[in-house]
């Protein structure tokens, strides 16, 4: 990520990120289903995007209220009560804001709707509304900063892109703005759930800023990014953010069918798709190295049990020292795997597909082992050939699924042929017929139109997508 001006200040234009989830606040033009027919309501949400979205942009502005005969004496108080902050720039602890779309131009709003997905009264709904020039209460924020670079003492004292972390209430509905790891369905697009929550968790409820721009700040302002960390801070945070994920969405992850499919990859777990620039990231496994994998675990219960009934007919002596040797390693490893296995086959626990890793890793090792048995009697040079076959072959097969499994370009034809069984659920329609390089465009825009708000550097997107017949311009921002 580019550097971005640390000081955020009133019609700041700024991105809004999650810190338990890592998504950024997302709004479109799709109303809730319950409210197909009313354009007033938006669907808000959580982007898992890789990059910048012009949907992601939101712009803080100040709390106005226009003379209007539905404004509430409430209202009246709290217009009175900022009036003082209006001639200041920076946004301080316990500032009254207003979040507006930058693209929509609508309001983010929370009502005593419950909301979408999430049971419970103390769950409510946020959309972004259209606020028609006033706003009631229902679309004012206090700021509360709660988290604070120890190194920026301003970031304590008000908001500062990157090293503020702080809670966003709603004035009316008394809830904080929420999300968790729980996806919207298929008309939400697969996004994360937006709430705002009477009893908001409080790691659930923290927000920053990533990136900030505003027309008034000079050339050399002051800049801020990413602190660089270490391996093992790197390390560390991957798995709290590992543990916190399963704690959170256990029941609501992606399953197996049951935990035999697992053994003959039946499917995979889907991460993250992107539909704009035709790229998904899709929880899989190399198929010949599974199979094969699976083939190894079925040969030895077969030799294992053709063995112990030789024995005990008596027909055949497997008690040689190069027969046990193979025997007890292969035995040593086969348990390994069973121990790792049994206790999902036998229901103890929900059949996520990664549970089986540990026992594939067993399952690999005792593909060696196979395969010293069976080319026992080769010469070297054979055994050689052998081995650098089935590598070569493993590593032709990663690359068939590459695109998949690192989010990399693809075409729908490339993605069809390797789709060997229905069941595999990655979403080759994503892709268009033919690859198209995306191309990184700078947006400009109507200051005009939408004074105060600006953003100079633009995300990368497509220049077209076929499938929907949309064609994507920068001109004063406009997606549709």
């Amino acid at each position: 990520m580019d550097d971005t001006p640390i000081d955020v200040a009133y019609d700041s234009v700024i991105t809004l990120r999650h810190v338990v989830t890592g998504g950024y606040l997302h709004s479109h033009q799709i109303p809730y289903p319950r409210s197909q027919d009313d354009d007033i309501h938006h669907q808000v949400s959580l982007l898992m995007h890789v990059g910048d979205d012009e949907d992601n942009f939101w712009t803080i502005r100040t709390v106005k209220f226009a003379e209007s005969p539905e404004n509430t004496k409430e209202s009246q108080e709290l217009q009175e009560s900022q009036e003082l902050q209006e001639s200041l720039d920076w946004i301080y602890d316990g500032a009254l804001i207003h979040l507006e779309h930058f693209k929509t131009e609508r309001s983010l709003h929370s009502n005593v709707t419950v909301a979408p997905i999430s049971d419970g009264e103390f769950q409510k709904e946020v959309s972004a509304r259209l606020f028609e020039g006033f706003l009631d209460t229902t679309d004012l924020w206090n700021v509360e900063i709660a988290e604070s670079d120890k190194s920026d003492p301003e970031s304590s004292e008000r908001l500062r892109a990157i090293n503020t972390k702080f809670r966003l209430y709603n004035h009316e509905t008394r809830c904080y703005l929420f999300s968790h790891f729980i996806k919207l369905p298929a008309w939400g697009s697969d996004e994360i759930e937006v709430t705002c929550a009477t009893n908001a968790n409080y790691q659930n409820s923290l927000w920053y800023i990533e990136t900030n721009s505003h027309p008034d700040l000079p050339e050399d302002a002051e800049m801020v990014n990413y602190k660089t960390i270490g391996f093992f801070r790197k390390f560390y945070e991957t798995i709290v953010a590992m543990w916190e994920y399963r704690n959170e969405r256990y029941s609501y992850a992606s399953t197996s069918r049951s935990p035999l499919s697992w053994l003959f990859l039946n499917d995979g777990v889907s991460f993250w798709e992107d539909k704009y620039e035709e790229r998904q990231i899709y929880l899989f496994g190399n198929p010949f190295v599974w199979y094969t994998s699976t083939l190894a675990v079925f040969g030895f219960v077969a030799a294992k049990l053709g063995i112990m009934i030789l024995e005990k007919r008596r027909i055949s002596n497997f008690s040689t020292a190069k027969a046990k040797h193979f025997e007890s390693w292969a035995g040593i490893l086969f348990t390994g795997w069973l121990l790792h296995y049994l206790p999902y086959l036998l229901g103890y626990g929900p059949p996520h597909l990664h549970y089986y890793f540990p026992s594939l890793y067993f399952a690999i090792l005792l593909i060696g082992i196979g395969f010293d048995l069976l080319t026992e009697r080769l010469t070297y040079k054979n055994r050689i050939i052998i081995a650098t076959i089935f590598l070569a072959a493993s590593i032709y097969v990663f690359t068939l699924f590459s695109p998949i499994t690192y989010g990399g370009p693809w075409t729908r034809s490339e993605c069809n042929r390797v789709k060997l069984l229905n069941s595999w659920k990655y979403n080759c329609d994503l892709y268009d017929k033919n690859y198209i390089e995306e191309k990184e465009e700078i947006i400009e825009i109507d200051y005009e139109n939408s004074p105060g708000s600006y953003y100079t550097k633009s995300p990368a997107f497509l220049t077209q997508v076929v499938e929907a017949e949309t064609t994507y311009t920068t001109q004063g921002m406009e997606l549709w």
